[in-house]
């Protein structure tokens, strides 16, 4: 989907990246319900969290094992992925 994609790209970003604690994600074009799914490289789902669509989403990952992830945000126009690592 071209309007999810277009979330996080320009003035979005996700940081920091590597994380250690909190990851930020900043400059959403959104508003209203969305949830943020982490899996890790097998697919099972480590960590998943509703959140209200803003400028800036704050994660707590403090719990999160070091390792390679990828993280979704869904959002009512489509669904966009990043890869995040854990330090």
């Amino acid at each position: 989907n071209v309007e999810a994609l277009d979330l996080l790209t320009g003035q979005g970003q996700i940081a920091p990246n590597p994380v250690s604690e909190r990851l930020t994600i900043r400059g959403l074009q959104l508003e209203g319900e969305g949830n943020v799914q982490i899996t890790n490289t097998l697919g099972q789902i480590v960590f998943e969290q509703p959140v209200e669509l803003q400028k800036e989403i704050s994660l707590n990952l403090q719990t999160l094992p070091v390792g390679t992830y990828i993280m979704t945000l869904k959002t009512p126009v489509g669904n966009v992925s990043e890869k995040i690592l854990k330090e």
